[in-house]
């Protein structure tokens, strides 16, 4: 493939004369799953309303009002977050700023305090003169919510547990 040449003449470039013939096919999966998995990082994070507030649509009745992932479009904010996040888990060691600046990878207070300086110049909708309160996002939304299913499975949990001990 064309691709696995340029990696080949990068490696050259780079003063490596001597790999095997599989190593450009390697780097070429790599780079591929690599950036696929930043660009679907990057999509979530732009269709996350807690993310990106400042960027999505608002409605009256709700502050921030949740993108569907197939309607988002990827803004550089949420390329660079994706990118930060998967430094601070995925690699590790190293001196180089990058992105994040940090020497061990992530993302830099410095760095994340300017991206929310940027995301919070924009202001959330403003609340109807008839309401009080901000409105929250639906309840599948929202971290306190109920939907999360975790009592049903803490039941079952509990029902098992149960009916093993009445088996002893």
């Amino acid at each position: 493939p064309r691709d696995a040449r340029t990696i080949e003449l990068l490696l050259t470039a780079q003063g490596v004369t001597s790999f095997e013939q599989r190593v450009p096919l390697l780097l070429l999966d790599f780079a591929y799953r690599h950036t696929s998995s930043i660009l679907s990082d990057a999509l979530h994070l732009a269709a996350d309303p807690y993310t990106s507030h400042a960027g999505a649509r608002p409605s009256a009745a709700s502050g921030a009002a949740p993108v569907n992932v197939g309607e988002a479009t990827i803004t550089s904010n949420a390329v660079q977050l994706a990118i930060a996040s998967r430094l601070g888990f995925q690699f590790r060691g190293g001196g180089g700023g990058g992105i994040g600046g940090g020497g061990g990878g992530g993302a830099s207070k410095d760095w994340m305090m300017e991206l929310a300086r940027e995301t919070n110049k924009h202001a959330l909708p403003r609340v109807a003169p008839s309401e009080w309160g901000v409105r929250l996002p639906s309840e599948r939304f929202v971290l306190s919510g109920v939907a999360w299913g975790l009592r049903d499975v803490l039941a079952g949990q509990e029902g098992e547990e149960e009916s093993s001990e009445e088996e002893e």
